[in-house]
């Protein structure tokens, strides 16, 4: 550990920047894809294959943003939480509306993407790590699920993930 003259770790700042700049890579690939679509599903499905690959190309990173980010400093857990936050807020803003005499999911976005965040974490502390691009079709089917309804997310389970 490194102290600057203001009292600081130093290396928990470097950490902190390495964390800032590599969510708002993500999530810049993932809005990007989001965005290209023309329905949510087709949105969610593009933004989390550009997710899964990102994190599959760069492990190192992977593993800051899911699994470290857990054990860092206050600062570093803050900002996890936030970007798991802002996630699952995009995650609702554009969700389709429940069936007809239905209510919308409780803390849809919230439990879709802390689910998301738990399987990720577990799969990246398998040594050796897997390819997570071939969770998508579970995953996919598990975003999909509160939503829609189960035979969408049973359709999920068997589509390939898209090119990124």
């Amino acid at each position: 550990m490194t102290i600057d003259k203001s009292g600081e770790d130093i290396d928990a700042q470097r950490l902190l920047a390495v964390f800032d700049e590599a969510s708002a890579q993500v999530c810049a690939a993932m809005t990007g894809a989001y965005r290209a679509a023309d329905c949510w599903v087709d949105a969610i499905r593009s933004a989390l294959a550009e997710l899964l690959a990102f994190l599959d190309h760069r492990p190192g990173l992977a593993r800051l943003l899911i699994v470290d980010a857990l054990v860092g400093d206050s600062a570093i857990r803050a900002r996890r939480h936030e970007l798991l936050a802002e996630l699952a807020r995009a995650l609702e803003a554009d969700r389709p509306p429940p069936a007809a005499g239905s209510l919308p999911a409780p803390f849809g976005g919230e439990a879709v993407v802390g689910a998301v965040a738990s399987i990720l974490h577990g799969r990246l502390l398998e040594e050796p790590t897997p390819a997570l691009i071939d969770l998508h079709g579970s995953l996919m089917g598990l975003i999909v699920l509160p939503y829609l309804d189960v035979a969408a997310a049973r359709g999920e389970l068997s589509r390939r993930a898209p090119e990124v």
